[in-house]
C-alpha cells in the first residue's frame, strides 16, 4: 500500500477526472492509501469527489496551509509545485509514495509494490540529455541504454528517506540561526564525495573534470 500525491492549479482541475477514472480501472483499492490532492491554485479550487466514484474515500484535499507554505513573490507556480510534492509526500505514513501531475493518467496496470520495491519500468536513454548520458558513462564506465522510467512523473518517494532530508534541512537551518553576531553564515556547500583527497570513496573515481579537486 501506498499513497498519491498530485498538486493540481486552478486551470488543470478538470483534469483529474480522467486521473480519477484511471485510478479506478488500473489501480486496485486496496493497493491505496491516500490519494492527496493538493491545491497549488487558488486554494478553492473545486474538485468533485464524485470522479473518484468508490475511490473518494480514499481522497484528501490539501491547501498550502495544510502543507505551511507561505507564497513568496520571488518563487513561482513550477517552484512551490515541487515543493507540495516533496511536503505531501513527507506527510505520507506508507514506505512509499508516489507523485503524479494533473495531467498523469495511468494506460496500464499498475504494478505498486513487489518485493518491498515500488513497480518501475525502463525508458531509452537517449531520450534525455547526450551530455549527461555520457557523464554517467564515464563516470561509472558502464553502457547506460536503459533509464529507470518514465524520468518524471510518476515519481516515487522513499518516504523516511524523504523526511531524513527535510530534518537535516531544519537542523541547517539551526546551526545558520546560532551564527555569530556579524557572520554571513553559510555561503556554498561542498559535497564530501567530491573532495576527493578526503574520500573514501577515492579508488572508484575514474572521471576526472575541469571543476574536479581530483585533477
Amino acid at each position: 500500500m501506498l499513497d498519491f500525491v498530485t498538486v493540481v492549479f486552478d486551470d488543470e482541475v478538470a483534469l483529474l477526472q480522467w486521473q480519477a477514472k484511471s485510478f479506478q480501472k488500473f489501480v486496485d483499492k486496496q493497493d491505496i492509501g491516500t490519494i492527496y490532492i493538493v491545491d497549488n491554485g487558488s486554494q478553492n479550487c473545486n474538485v468533485n469527489l464524485d470522479w473518484y466514484g468508490n475511490y473518494q474515500d480514499k481522497v484528501k484535499i490539501l491547501t498550502h496551509k495544510d502543507l505551511q507554505v507561505e507564497m513568496q513573490p520571488h518563487i513561482d507556480g513550477w517552484r512551490t509545485q515541487q515543493l507540495c510534492k516533496l511536503l505531501a509526500s513527507a506527510m505520507s505514513d506508507k514506505t512509499w509514495a508516489v507523485t503524479l501531475d494533473a495531467k498523469t493518467y495511468f494506460t496500464k496496470k499498475f504494478a505498486v509494490i513487489k518485493d518491498g520495491k515500488p513497480g518501475v519500468g525502463t525508458t531509452e536513454s537517449k531520450i534525455h540529455s547526450s551530455d549527461a548520458v555520457k557523464y554517467l558513462e564515464e563516470y561509472y564506465n558502464i553502457d547506460l541504454t536503459q533509464m529507470i522510467g518514465p524520468g518524471g512523473v510518476p515519481f516515487f518517494f522513499h518516504v523516511e528517506t524523504l523526511k531524513e532530508r527535510f530534518d537535516h534541512l531544519v537542523d541547517i537551518r539551526d546551526v545558520q540561526n546560532d551564527k555569530p553576531k556579524g557572520s554571513k553564515g553559510f555561503l556554498a556547500f561542498i559535497p564530501y564525495a567530491k573532495k576527493c583527497k578526503m574520500s573514501r570513496l577515492l579508488p572508484y573515481f575514474s572521471l576526472k573534470t575541469k571543476d574536479s579537486p581530483c585533477c
